[in-house]
This record gives structure tokens, C-alpha cells and sequence, in this order.
């Protein structure tokens, strides 16, 4: 696992990316422009997209509110979950 608060990590992040805090919340992000990231997030025991709750904010309002989980890896499939919620 990475930490996330590195600057390369925040400055590549992707769709695909998951995070977790011990394996107890997850969070994918699903979207990515310039200036937004759109993520799911759940509390296991969790099934995604299904249990997942969608939300949207800037690059930097992402990094302060989860700059403490870790990133464990990249280049996961999340094609259409922002559409099957």
C-alpha cells in the first residue's frame, strides 16, 4: 500500500484508483478532469457499484478529506458505475 499523500500521488490521480483505511472503507475513484474527481466509497462488508455512495469535488477538497487513506492499486474497471447508481 502507498500513501496517498505524496505529491506524485495526487497529482496522477486516475479512474481506477482504489483506496482503503485497513480494509474496513473503500473507496474507488470513478471520474477524472482537470479540475473534479467523482468517487464511490463504502464501509465493508460491500459490494460495488451496488452499495457504493457517489460523490463530487475538486482535486483539493479530495486530498483534505481523504489524504489519510491508502492507495492500494491502480487501473481498476469502474466503467458504468457512475451510471448504475
Amino acid at each position: 500500500m502507498v500513501k496517498l499523500r505524496t505529491p506524485k500521488n495526487i497529482r496522477t490521480l486516475k479512474k481506477g484508483d482504489r483506496f482503503t483505511e485497513f480494509y474496513s472503507y473503500w473507496l474507488y475513484i470513478i471520474k477524472t478532469t482537470k479540475k473534479y474527481i467523482w468517487t464511490i466509497s463504502a464501509a465493508a462488508p460491500c459490494e460495488f457499484p451496488k452499495d457504493g455512495e457517489i460523490k463530487k469535488m475538486t482535486r483539493q477538497e479530495f486530498v483534505e478529506k481523504y489524504g489519510w487513506l491508502y492507495l492500494v492499486d491502480r487501473g481498476n474497471c469502474v466503467l458504468g458505475w457512475i451510471r448504475n447508481k
